[in-house]
């Protein structure tokens, strides 16, 4: 008996290795532990994005994203102070600039410029670290982590039920979870999810391959400048520490700036990309829902919509004040740019001092028009769901599901908010990321930066 009880006890065993393997899942694997690896190198979470997904976080990082914070807290003032000096006679400028260091006067013209971007991005960087660190400690940084949720079994508190209000402006309020810890299975096909993990694996080679060559260009200013200074200004010994010491923190500082901001500019094209695929996996239903305008396929057309929307909701809680503040250092690297251009020097050094602002700019706004794209895709949606409904007769559905998909429709051509949008909701405030709002915003700044410039000479 004892013989015949353990040959069945062997058999599930053998049964689960013999299993085949998921390429899909090997890849998610892989890719995703590649991107969360960006992510906790460049500061952005605190721990894996599972342990920011379940509020832990890990003490050692926590800690050097504050030491980096105190350092620009420093750095801030400083390089103020240095930007002020510009307006005073140059006896008075001199004489602090050698006591605090200012090693990048030996550039002139281009190394004033470097100090005022030494305000412009640790400003932004703090803004965006203190908006992480707020959101991470509730775990909702949802534009990370929604990549990570569609091929893992975790639960994320969303806030939102699926029978909540489609309204954008609705408050969210109250913890839930999703009844459904595999909910993403159902809105994106296999295909479509292998495609995003391909991309997702080429942005992260990507960024890497960009922030070590942009930390090694900005380092080469530091280890021209800092042998000039001591070779021409023949300062004492403390001095000379001083320009050790604040040599090696601009280089810190320098290398979390890039790293920083390449990583969380590429978590928001991925961010992009996955809205895009939600869309248009949606579209194909709704090509299918006009062939047949069936209870079932509008059912499910509107089962798909409405999640897409929550996932809008949820994600723009932080997304929309991180994008704001790409779009607000834009238009400091654009007003930069316009500043250097106006500079009466010799042609080719206009161009090297044009070249780093101008890199930034073109970065900047490309990746906004690429998140504006994703306004686009969801107009395209509200003309499929509106075809759809005109071309073809409700008397198949309940009158339920027509009201449901009516008041889609509505939601999605509704104008009657202020035109602003973040990743395809309205937000009614603030720059915005559709690619006809950054154009007119660059046509404004463009325009305000020449008539200060203009009135500034005369």
């Amino acid at each position: 008996m004892e013989d015949q009880q353990s040959v069945p006890e062997k058999e599930p065993e053998t049964q689960e290795e013999s299993q085949p393997e998921n390429p899909l899942r090997t890849l998610s694997e892989n890719v995703l532990k590649n991107y969360e690896k960006l992510l906790y190198d460049a500061l952005i979470i605190s721990g894996s994005l599972e342990d920011t997904l379940q509020n832990k976080s890990r003490p050692l990082k926590r800690m050097a994203n504050w030491v980096l914070i105190v350092v620009y807290l420093v750095f801030i003032p400083r390089y103020s102070f240095l930007c002020y000096l510009y307006l005073e006679d140059e006896d008075t400028r001199t004489f602090w600039q050698y006591y605090l260091v200012d090693y990048y006067e030996q550039l002139g013209m281009f190394g004033r410029c470097l100090n005022f971007c030494y305000i412009v991005f640790p400003v932004a960087q703090i803004m965006d670290k203190l908006l992480l660190f707020l959101f991470e400690r509730n775990g909702r940084i949802y534009f990370i982590s929604n990549i990570f949720t569609m091929f893992s079994e975790t639960q994320v508190d969303d806030g939102i039920h699926s029978n909540d209000s489609m309204e954008p402006d609705d408050p969210i309020e109250g913890p839930s979870h999703r009844e459904d810890p595999v909910i993403q299975e159902e809105v994106l096909s296999e295909e479509d999810k292998r495609q995003i993990l391909l991309r997702i694996d080429n942005y992260v080679k990507m960024s890497r391959v960009l922030y070590r060559i942009s930390t090694n260009a900005t380092h080469f200013y530091d280890y021209i400048c800092f042998p000039l200074f001591i070779y021409l200004k023949q300062p004492s010994i403390p001095v000379a520490v001083l320009a050790v010491l604040n040599m090696f923190a601009n280089m810190y500082a320098e290398h979390n700036v890039q790293v920083h901001c390449i990583t969380i500019w590429t978590s928001y094209l991925i961010t992009a990309e996955y809205f895009m695929f939600r869309i248009r996996f949606l579209r194909a239903k709704v090509k299918d829902m006009k062939d047949r305008f069936e209870e079932e396929i509008v059912s499910q057309v509107i089962s798909l919509y409405m999640k897409l929307m929550l996932e809008f909701k949820i994600q723009d809680l932080l997304l929309k004040h991180l994008l704001r503040n790409l779009i607000f250092l834009y238009i400091a690297e654009l007003s930069l740019m316009l500043f250097l251009v106006t500079i009466d020097v010799n042609p080719l050094l206009r161009i090297i001092l044009v070249i780093p602002p101008l890199v930034i700019s073109v970065s900047i706004v490309t990746t906004g028009l690429f998140i504006g794209q994703v306004h686009s895709k969801t107009v395209d949606l509200y003309q499929d769901l509106n075809h759809s409904m005109a071309n073809n007769s409700p008397n198949n559905v309940s009158l339920k599901s027509k009201r449901k998909l009516l008041q889609a429709i509505k939601l999605l051509g509704n104008d009657e908010v202020d035109g602003q949008f973040v990743m395809g909701l309205r937000d009614g405030s603030g720059p915005a990321t559709s690619s006809h709002e950054i154009f007119h915003l660059t046509l404004e700044t463009v325009t305000y930066t020449l008539m200060f410039l203009q009135m500034t000479y005369v």
